[in-house]
Order: C-alpha cells, then sequence, then structure tokens
C-alpha cells in the first residue's frame, strides 16, 4: 500500500470537509431603528444605520434591540415598516416590494408588545350576550361638604341585552342590580340618551329582532 497516496487522500478529504463546513456569507441590509416610545431607557440614540442580516425576522430583531439598548431584563418589541406590523422576514419583505438591499436603509419602528391582559372577574350569563351599554351613572349617597350637599354619582355600571330577551343592570363587582324583559326575542343593542343632571331617571332604548326599539325611563338614584 502507498502511503503517501493514502496521506495524499486523507489531505483531500479534508479539504472537502473544510470546505463544506465553511459558512456562508449571508446578505445583510442597512436598518435605521425608531420609535414612538418616551421612556428614556427604551429609546435607541440617533446613529448610522447598522447592517443586519436580511434572514432577521421581529424576533432576531427584538433580540438585537435588547441587546443595542443593553436591557437586564428582556423586552419583548414589535416592529412597523411604512406604519405596518412585520410579520415576514427582511429578505421577504425586500422581494414583495421588489427592492434590492444596495443602496437602501429601511427603518424600522419598534414598539414594546404589551402583554395580553387577564380579566379581572367572570360574568356567567344565562344565554349569549349581544350587546352592552356602558358608563352607566348612578347616583350614590350624597356627601356634605362645609355644610353643603354633594351628589354623588358613579359610571362603574353596565347594561348587558342576551338572547334571553332580557336586559340587566350590572355593578363594577359583577352583581345584576336588576333586569327585566322588554322584548319577545333577542335582544341587539341598548343605547341611552344623555342624562340630565337634575333628573333621576336614564331614558334607556333597547332593539330587538322582534323588529321594535322601545324606550324606557329607568330610575338611576341609589337612594
Amino acid at each position: 500500500v502507498d502511503s503517501r497516496k493514502m496521506a495524499d487522500d486523507d489531505d483531500f478529504f479534508d479539504e472537502i470537509t473544510t470546505q463544506s463546513h465553511e459558512p456562508a456569507v449571508e446578505e445583510q441590509v442597512q436598518v435605521r431603528f425608531v420609535t414612538k416610545i418616551t421612556d428614556p431607557s427604551l429609546r435607541i440614540p440617533d446613529s448610522n444605520p447598522i447592517a443586519v442580516p436580511v434572514s432577521f425576522a421581529r424576533y432576531a430583531l427584538s433580540e438585537l434591540v435588547n441587546h443595542i439598548l443593553g436591557l437586564e431584563v428582556p423586552r419583548m418589541f414589535d416592529f412597523l415598516i411604512e406604519d405596518k406590523l412585520m410579520r415576514e422576514t427582511l429578505a421577504e419583505y425586500l422581494k414583495k416590494k421588489n427592492q434590492s438591499i444596495q443602496d437602501i436603509v429601511l427603518e424600522l419602528e419598534y414598539v414594546e408588545i404589551i402583554p395580553k391582559p387577564d380579566p379581572q372577574r367572570f360574568i356567567q350569563q344565562d344565554d349569549w350576550v349581544s350587546c352592552l351599554f356602558a358608563n352607566v351613572q348612578v347616583e350614590q349617597e350624597p356627601t356634605f361638604v362645609d355644610g353643603v350637599r354633594k351628589r354623588n354619582w358613579e359610571s362603574s355600571f353596565f347594561f348587558s341585552g342576551s338572547y334571553d330577551q332580557r336586559v340587566r343592570l350590572w355593578n363594577a363587582s359583577g352583581h345584576c342590580l336588576f333586569s327585566f324583559n322588554p322584548h319577545s326575542s333577542p335582544i341587539t343593542t341598548i343605547a341611552s340618551t344623555k342624562r340630565q343632571p337634575w333628573k333621576k331617571t336614564l331614558t334607556l332604548i333597547t332593539a330587538a329582532q322582534d323588529a321594535t326599539i322601545k324606550t324606557w325611563e329607568i330610575k338611576v338614584g341609589g337612594r
């Protein structure tokens, strides 16, 4: 066996292996990050554009913004291009716009992603809820300031209309204060006229699938 040939073969395969694992140079595009966030700790100072890989999408861009800002606790950011949320890679965006990476600077506006709020409470209904009317002012017990009687109003009340043909008034704690049955079919709309301060009634307007609109004078005084 020719040991010299074996050595040559080993060098050949080593060369192939080295070439096959050599990382390809990824295309990059110039971007400039801007934001309307007022918190100074989340604002990137105005600077020259930076080059980022065109394979970057919003997650990688968010990590990059965190790195630039030097945040100890990471924040999640979303990105807008031309006032539209970015839902693709930079390469896909450029291809869709038929734009070249040469001589272009993409302006990316970043906004903080706000976590989905958790509901404070659940109010179970007997049937499907078809409409709501909020900001109902209800008069509470008056207070006296320097002997002067002051009327108090609370706005944390709302009406609901349901497929069981009932209209209900709720408070902020989720308790039903009263209900009534104004129609013979599911309620579709609830509205109200502006209540005058001297009136102790609320003009409520309801509509339903029975093709009727009705008005009601409802006492809103708490005493």
